[in-house]
């Protein structure tokens, strides 16, 4: 049936159809050469940037804040970060890791325990421009979850790396949609199609029985 015949299709091509997006209309007897389709041009422009991926609410906390009341803020906000403001002025960043390390585990009480005691203060963050690939590179060498979005001088976001995940989880689902499509329109336009390869040009090169 075509339907299992593109299933099967989509795990020998599925490299090759990751840089193509659409066809237009072509029809040949035995063989073509895919001229009409062409690759996705991902210009800088068409990146997915932090400002489609991040938070855009930002919630923080000053450095006089007691370390329990920022944990009833996370909790209340189901976030694991809260980014530190002196005068609207980033100083620091205080996650979940910060209070089991620092106070929980050091045996230090967060009632009298102060945000400003256990807080990052060399905040590694991003701008509205940096793509979600820069991004997740910076979490991974500076070994982070949480990324504050700058503009200026002034946060304006803050990514995660959960965050980043389900972006990628989306866009991966994007692609399997591209792919049965075109999987599809070419079950319907080359019946008996067996191989898709490129030639010496780099075209794709539709082989039919």
């Amino acid at each position: 049936a075509p339907g299992r015949r593109a299933l099967a299709m989509a795990n020998r091509t599925s490299r090759l159809l990751l840089g193509l997006i659409e066809k237009t209309p072509s029809r040949a007897d035995n063989c073509s050469v895919g001229s009409g389709m062409r690759r996705i041009e991902m210009r800088e422009s068409d990146r997915p940037h932090i400002r489609s991926t991040g938070s855009a609410s930002v919630v923080s906390v000053n450095p006089e804040t007691l370390v329990s009341a920022a944990c009833v803020m996370m909790r209340d906000r189901h976030i694991g970060s809260l980014v530190v403001l002196d005068a609207d002025r980033l100083v620091g960043l205080v996650t979940e890791r910060d209070i089991i390390a620092k106070v929980v585990a050091a045996g230090k009480s967060p009632t009298t325990t102060k945000v400003s005691q256990i807080m990052t203060r060399n905040v590694i963050t991003c701008t509205p421009q940096t793509t979600t690939q820069q991004a997740k590179d910076l979490m991974a060498e500076h070994r982070i979850r949480h990324l504050p979005v700058m503009d200026g001088r002034r946060v304006v976001g803050m990514i995660s790396s959960r965050d980043i995940l389900v972006k990628q989880l989306r866009d991966t689902r994007e692609i399997i949609r591209q792919q049965m499509n075109i999987l599809q329109d070419l079950e319907r336009d080359h019946p008996g199609i067996t191989m898709l390869k490129k030639d010496e040009r780099g075209r794709v090169v539709i082989q039919c029985n």
